[in-house]
């Protein structure tokens, strides 16, 4: 039902051109579509004619995105679908935390009607916001401590979009302060260290006609954006319903790159920048729950619930 709520909302909204960011959305609906015409990352539509990263998952997206047709509405049905998915991975969290199985349906249903969710899935077509359901899963498998499953799913959010790296590879942090084995720490911060230097180094100076670090970081980051009062405001619409919880996991910095990203680029924030909440959004959902899971508070999550749903 979801799903089928946010395919109807986001047509609605596209036709209706309401605040809409048609650029973005077609640049990567272009990408996608080029993909099986040997096009890969080139399009016509982005000033360079190249994205400014790499969308490797997009790859991955395009069987999918040819069995429901093709059109714009199969890149909503792929985005809603990609997003939703992540109520598994925030239910898969829960139980592993020991909370029962109506509980962690709860959680499942404040993930779907938190703003920051239904936000990412009205926004624009971008790579970036797919990783959500990924992160969510992610941290599943960190907390259940089932290292091969988790190495599997870091490498898939990694593929989503290599700065993806600079989030995960938080995690090897809190390893070290919950004392997993040390495989644990090494391998996060191997993989993501390694990959990010791959995909900035050696990848993407072939597909950029400009220095990456130009084009990702000096064009866009800047100290003086700490003062713009609609960061400020995108970062309280995030936090707002949760703010009855204390968020009191470690796993709640892992956001910090998404939050550092909203709070430091050089522009107000805007509908053309909702997908950098992602990191973010995922890190408040999966501390949440293991915060509620460590205070055991009974029905704590359905005043959570309605807070959500009042947010």
């Amino acid at each position: 039902l979801w799903v089928a709520g946010m395919v109807w909302l986001q047509w609605l909204r596209g036709s209706a051109g309401f605040h809409y960011e048609f650029e973005d959305d077609a640049l990567y609906h272009q990408l996608l579509s080029g993909l099986v015409d040997g096009g890969w990352f080139a399009n016509t539509i982005h000033p360079v004619h190249r994205p400014s990263h790499l969308p490797l998952i997009l790859i991955l997206l395009r069987p999918l995105h040819w069995i429901l047709g093709g059109g714009w509405m199969a890149v909503y049905i792929i985005k809603a679908l990609a997003i939703g998915s992540g109520s598994v991975g925030v239910y898969l969290l829960a139980r592993s935390q020991k909370l029962a199985p109506q509980a962690a349906a709860t959680w499942s249903v404040i993930y779907l009607l938190f703003p920051p969710t239904i936000m990412l899935a009205l926004s624009t077509f971008r790579a970036l916001s797919l990783a959500v359901a990924p992160l969510l899963f992610l941290f599943w498998a960190f907390s259940a401590r089932r290292f091969a499953l988790y190495v599997g799913i870091l490498a898939l959010v990694l593929i989503v979009r290599e700065d993806l790296a600079l989030t995960a590879v938080l995690l090897s942090g809190v390893a070290v302060v919950r004392k997993y084995p040390v495989r644990w720490p090494v391998v996060t911060a191997a993989v993501c260290v390694g990959w990010y230097l791959v995909a900035t180094r050696l990848l993407l100076p072939s597909i950029l006609p400009t220095d990456y670090d130009q084009t990702i970081y000096s064009s866009n980051i800047a100290l003086s954006g700490l003062s713009d009062p609609t960061h400020w405001i995108a970062v309280a619409a995030i936090f707002l319903p949760l703010l009855g919880l204390p968020l009191l996991s470690w796993e709640v910095g892992v956001g910090a790159v998404g939050l550092a990203s909203i709070l430091l680029h050089k522009s107000g924030f805007a509908g053309n920048l909702l997908h950098l909440m992602t990191p973010l959004v995922a890190a408040a959902v999966a501390g949440a729950v293991l915060t509620a899971a460590r205070l055991q508070r009974p029905h704590l999550e359905r005043w959570v619930l309605a807070a959500v749903v009042v947010a």
